[in-house]
């Protein structure tokens, strides 16, 4: 948008604005194809494109006691963090008198990959990639995504995928990136 663009676009709200004020005739009600502008709002689809953000969120209850992401980069593995247990932002700690219940986030855009949990157990991590790195270097792919539709119910200990990332070159399909996003829960078994 030019500066006389946008200029004209101010004028034209303050001018709306002013003639607001004043008493409306018949002819201003009746025509209803007069040009237009109101307000808008942005929904979190949109703001994500906007961004080059893909994200995904996920609700859990009980005692999560460990979230990761995976990643097979053309057969070499990949873990964020590289030693999830030993990573002092993702330890997964009560954060007051909740109910062990919350969210897990994870967000990827070009060169980052960000894991966020909030709710009765807190923490998150963010982690850079080159601008190159993983598939954004690639001049064209193809994905695909699938994760949980509906409510599981893991036992204590066991390895749960939450989500599966699957990027593939287009122009050769032999280099794949594959990104998983993992829980496991803590408690006593069943």
């Amino acid at each position: 948008m030019t500066n006389k663009a946008f200029v004209a676009l101010v004028l034209l709200a303050t001018t709306s604005l002013v003639v607001g004020c004043r008493e409306k005739t018949q002819e201003g009600i009746a025509r209803n194809d007069a040009p237009a502008v109101k307000p808008g709002q942005v929904d979190a689809a949109e703001l994500a494109e906007y961004l080059g953000v893909s994200v995904w969120s996920f609700e859990y209850s009980g005692k999560l006691a460990r979230i990761w992401v995976e990643i097979d980069a053309e057969g070499k593995k990949i873990l964020v963090p590289d030693r999830p247990e030993d990573h002092p932002n993702l330890k997964l700690y009560p954060s007051g008198d909740h109910p062990e219940k919350g969210k897990v986030n994870l967000w990827v855009k070009k060169g980052e990959i960000a894991l966020k949990v909030s709710g009765a157990y807190a923490g998150g991590y963010t982690t850079g990639f080159g601008a190159d790195a993983l598939w954004w270097g690639w001049p064209s792919y193809c994905s695909g995504t699938s994760w949980l539709q509906e409510t599981v119910r893991p036992r204590p200990g066991e390895e749960v995928t939450l989500l599966q990332h699957v990027v593939t070159n287009s122009q050769d399909s032999a280099r794949k990136v594959t990104l998983l996003l993992k829980a496991k829960f803590a408690g006593e078994e069943r």
